[in-house]
């Protein structure tokens, strides 16, 4: 057993295809059991493997989540997994797990489109949308309660705590019946949404999974215990009236009519008569090759999402037993469904969200997907843009000029899979997996475009731009391009290096490399056409990451930690120090005699290196996802965080005084930017507000004629953003009015085609 979990760590660690396939398939295998058990299979590994960590003898520990590092904010790189959606009008409300909750515009359901999003606490599962708030059931973080009035900003305003793990809410008027697994059915007053307050519990009914509420009587999906049946009338006083033993794991119900469609996981779907709601009875069921997830009724028909079998549509009107229709194949895990007239939102697990047609039931057809997927995986910093490196996503721009309010600027498909950038002026290089090196003009963040890329040898991983070269870590092979002229990088050397090239710095006519299980290279690249290694020295673990300081290099060594070599010498490196982490080495950056390293599931790790023999630990922040970079802007630090791009207030690991407003505590109007402008077809306008208030945003000609409106309505205080597309425009000056109650400011455009 514990030498299967070695080979996972490794596995891990090593990441790539054999990784993630080794996970599906273990995830595969023990679904079952670990939804029985209460815990997601990826967050049972990390603690059954922290667990290991803090008992295996000569490793160090740290005693808390944090030491003299405080978080500042997180924005979403990502969608984690889809567990849940609902829908309220023309918006959509996604449960999307770490990534918090996520709100897209399906006005128009061919092309739906992302508006805004709140990271949760812990881990979004459901969510049900009522007057205005978002209830999101966040399994450690207890029940979320969101204003979602502005689709584009959602605020959390509340939240409650439950002994246990928040699996599903349902609401009816002003109550919100939550479903805490072990600890039973919670009922929470919610007149007042910003001020929820327990009302009762209904506790050893099983473990409650999923609700729904029809003429106060609460229907559980109860695990083991099958169907439970619970008089809600007096909500200071729920009384289970009745049950129903399945023989098989209820995950879900539903109710329509005088009857029950429980969701039970391998025993499929089950039919159960409520005439007489003290004694349920099950009447009917349909097996599933499966895992019953959800169910939601439609007229006669029950939709459910079937995990690996995707979303099934049965007819279960006038029948005892269901009877299957017709099936969408989706290729992820379904876990959650939403119902509109003639479509299905299928939330599909790591593939996202699914539309799907459903006007014609015995044949389901996809309409279009969302999946947010990618990984934060580096940072690269040009002006006040940081630029990250986001996976399938491809690159993502992020303003940073005003750091601890950072806007989500635009995104590009680089095609491939992004894991490395070099941002320099006005270019951004990407190492883009299979899809080689991607050359992407950056001059206006909003509106980015390739100009020019270079195939893959193997899988580019790793890339740094000096001078008018560019370094590329291709697999084992050391690519150098002149990218002088970018719309065609010019290949002119190559080099072969033991191990894998998995980040690269330049210092002079030197280059450094981090290759893994080889250790460091120094690399002589005077004559950048005829590289050649002129010193090497092979670290203890897996140099994955490295930076150079003066006479030093400053290896991230995986499960060596921090590695520190005197490289005066070029052909000579010596070891000066070391400090070992926690976690999985795998960036380092240093600054002002600091080292901040990403080190995977353990975080943020920031080390003082002034005496290069002696390192030791400033601070450390265990981040929510898995730290795979870091950049830093004064006494804040940017982690690429897998799912989550966060920032990171060091100052008091720095022994640094900072006296700074937040910026959300703005106490007057302030237009701060329009970017750019002069613009083609895209900018975007940034402004501040000192509290909630109705605002709006138009654009007028030189005549005054209104020429389009982009935003009326309301707006919390703090920092906003709101994009201009001039692209159905002629070229020529513009004035954007930006109006609140008791202000109204002038800009002047310029589009240019």
């Amino acid at each position: 057993m514990l030498d299967s979990l070695r080979t996972a760590a490794s596995l891990k660690h090593h990441g790539g295809p054999a990784a993630r396939a080794f996970r599906r398939t273990f995830l595969s295998l023990f679904h079952t059991f670990f939804s029985r058990s209460g815990l997601h299979f990826r967050r049972a590994f990390r603690v059954l493997a922290i667990g290991l960590i803090v008992f295996l003898p000569g490793q160090s520990t740290y005693a808390a989540d944090s030491l003299r590092v405080r978080c500042a904010l997180q924005l979403s790189a990502c969608w984690e997994n889809a567990y849940d959606v609902d829908i309220s009008d023309t918006l959509a409300f996604c449960a999307i797990g770490k990534s918090g909750l996520h709100v897209l515009s399906i006005a128009d359901i061919d092309n739906p489109t992302e508006l805004g999003y709140c990271i949760t606490a812990d881990e979004a599962r459901s969510v049900d949308v009522s007057r205005g708030y978002a209830y999101v059931a966040d399994m450690l973080g207890g029940l979320r309660i969101m204003d979602v009035r502005n689709p584009q900003a959602p605020v959390e305003v509340a939240a409650v705590s439950f002994p246990g793990k928040t699996r599903d809410v349902c609401v009816v008027d002003s109550i919100a019946y939550v479903a805490v697994g072990d600890s039973g059915l919670y009922i929470v007053d919610i007149r007042n949404p910003a001020s929820p307050l327990r009302r009762a519990r209904c506790s050893r009914i099983g473990e409650v999974r999923g609700i729904t509420v029809n003429d106060s009587i609460a229907y559980i999906a109860a695990g083991d215990s099958g169907l439970i049946v619970v008089n809600v009338a007096d909500s200071s006083a729920p009384a289970v009236l009745g049950r129903c033993r399945l023989q098989c794991f209820a995950q879900d119900v539903a109710v329509s009519g005088n009857r029950a469609y429980v969701a039970a996981m391998a025993g499929g779907l089950r039919t159960i008569n409520i005439t007489s709601p003290h004694i349920p009875q099950q009447i009917g069921w349909l097996t599933s090759e499966g895992s019953s997830q959800r169910v939601k009724i439609q007229g006669d028909y029950a939709f459910v999402a079937d995990w690996d079998q995707g979303l099934r549509i049965c007819r279960v009107g006038g029948i005892y037993h269901p009877v299957q229709v017709g099936v969408f194949n989706s290729p992820g895990h379904a876990w959650g469904l939403a119902l509109g007239t003639d479509f299905a939102l299928l939330a599909d697990g790591e593939n996202g969200m699914y539309v799907v047609n459903t006007h014609t039931l015995s044949y389901p057809a996809e309409i279009t997907s969302l999946t947010g997927q990618g990984e934060a995986h580096a940072i690269g910093l040009s002006s006040h843009f940081a630029y990250i490196a986001n996976g399938m996503r491809g690159l993502w721009a992020v303003n940073i000029q005003h750091p601890e309010a950072p806007v989500s600027w635009g995104v590009f498909d680089t095609r491939g899979d992004g894991l490395d950038v070099s941002a320099v002026s006005n270019w951004a290089y990407v190492a883009d997996g299979g899809s080689g090196l991607r050359v992407i003009q950056i001059a206006n963040p909003a509106a980015m475009r390739e100009v020019g890329h270079a195939d893959a040898s193997v899988y580019a991983q790793c890339v740094e731009h000096w001078g008018q070269y560019i370094a590329l870590g291709d697999g084992s092979e050391l690519r150098i391009f002149d990218v002088e002229y970018t719309f065609s990088p010019n290949e002119m050397g190559m080099m072969a290096v033991p191990g894998n090239v998995y980040d690269i710095k330049v210092v002079g006519t030197h280059m450094f490399i981090a290759a893994g299980l080889a250790g460091l290279h120094i690399v002589d690249v005077s004559n950048p056409s005829l590289p050649r290694i002129e010193g090497t020295y092979n670290t203890p673990g897996q140099a994955k990451g490295l930076a150079v300081e003066g006479n030093f290099a400053y290896i991230a060594d995986g499960d060596s930690g921090l590695r520190i070599l005197n490289v005066h010498d070029r052909e000579n490196p010596v070891e000066t120090g070391s400090f070992k982490t926690r976690g999985h080495a795998l960036k380092v950056t240093v600054d002002n005699n600091y080292a901040f390293v990403a080190d995977q599931d353990s975080g943020l790790i920031v080390i003082r290196v002034i005496d290069a023999t002696r390192p030791a630990l400033a601070g450390y922040y265990r981040t929510p996802g898995e730290a795979t970079d870091v950049a830093v802007i004064d006494y804040r630090v940017l982690v690429a965080d897998k799912y989550y791009l966060g920032l990171y207030d060091c100052s008091e690991a720095l022994g640094i005084h900072v006296n700074e407003v937040s910026p959300a505590a703005v106490n007057r109007f302030d237009f701060l930017s329009v970017y750019p402008n002069p613009f083609n077809a895209l900018s975007a306008v940034e402004f501040s507000l000192p509290r909630d208030e109705t605002i709006r945003v138009d654009v007028f000609d030189i005549l005054g004629r209104r020429v389009e409106s982009f935003y009326h309505g309301w707006q919390s205080a703090g920092l906003h953003r709101i994009s201009i597309n001039g692209s159905n425009w002629p070229s020529g000056t513009y004035i954007l009015q930006l109006k609140t109650s008791e202000t109204v400011h002038d800009q002047k455009l310029i589009l240019l085609k």
